[in-house]
């Protein structure tokens, strides 16, 4: 079974964002095209977002939960906060690159 076809929280990494607006993960040895849940970065758009994510998002734990399957596969991408009393919080990605007004929701 390959990284992509599991379910549960998966580690992954940011590796760029493709021109078509496609983010592109590494999760294990496998580097996986994707689209986020709920959140879609325009292409004209796309060069900003990987600026912003390389910079923001260096070194900081990602989770990917796929929701569908692709290519490109649909998933939900998360990233480490902060942690408290009750244990790791964990933040949308999409969420974070529309306030950025970088990504417009998706239905």
């Amino acid at each position: 079974m390959s990284a992509m076809d599991q379910q549960a929280d998966t580690s992954c990494r940011f590796v760029e964002v493709a021109a078509s607006g496609a983010l592109v993960l590494q999760i294990g040895a496998e580097r996986v095209r994707s689209t986020l849940r709920g959140a879609r970065i325009d292409p004209s758009k796309a060069a900003q977002a990987h600026a912003f994510l390389s910079e923001r998002f260096a070194g900081i734990r990602l989770r990917c939960m796929q929701r569908a399957a692709g290519p490109p596969a649909t998933m939900d991408v998360e990233f480490f906060a902060w942690q408290d009393k009750s244990g790791d919080v964990w933040e949308n990605l999409g969420a974070v690159l529309i306030d950025e007004g970088l990504a417009e929701p998706a239905g």
